[in-house]
């Protein structure tokens, strides 16, 4: 299980997780590549190719166990994990202007202040995204 685009394995997927556990199922929770607890740079990149070859790493890695049918793993994911094409441009001409020399172009997850670029201005998306991490 993940979050998609932005999110962090904490927020909000550990009842889920948990549920579908209860349930008899191996539940495997990971943050992609540059976000949250996984490593890698830049911070905050939304890479969706690399997502890819981050979720093949987690199914090789499933099947490796001796507990889990290989011949029944799924993958389970939210928000951009699902696929939103005018989002997907973006990234595209991100892409695209970084091969031609510029930098990244940053842009928050969420904010409340509307000179900020950001993809969620929704006070409960900003709320949720902002509030403070539980301890581990």
């Amino acid at each position: 299980m993940a979050q998609g685009f932005g999110g962090l394995k904490e927020q909000l997927l550990d009842p889920i997780a948990r549920g579908i556990a209860e349930r008899g199922f191996v539940v495997l929770l990971h943050d992609h590549r540059d976000l949250g607890t996984s490593t890698g740079t830049p911070r905050g990149d939304v890479n969706p190719w690399q997502q890819i070859a981050d979720w093949r790493r987690v199914i090789s890695y499933l099947e490796s166990l001796d507990d889990v049918d290989s011949d029944r793993i799924g993958i389970w994911g939210t928000s951009y994990a699902g696929g939103r094409a005018a989002l997907e441009r973006e990234f595209d001409a991100d892409e695209r202007a970084q091969l031609a020399g510029e930098p990244p172009a940053p842009r928050a997850l969420v904010s409340d202040d509307p000179a900020m670029p950001a993809f969620y201005r929704d006070p409960h998306a900003v709320s949720t995204y902002l509030s403070p991490l539980p301890a581990a």
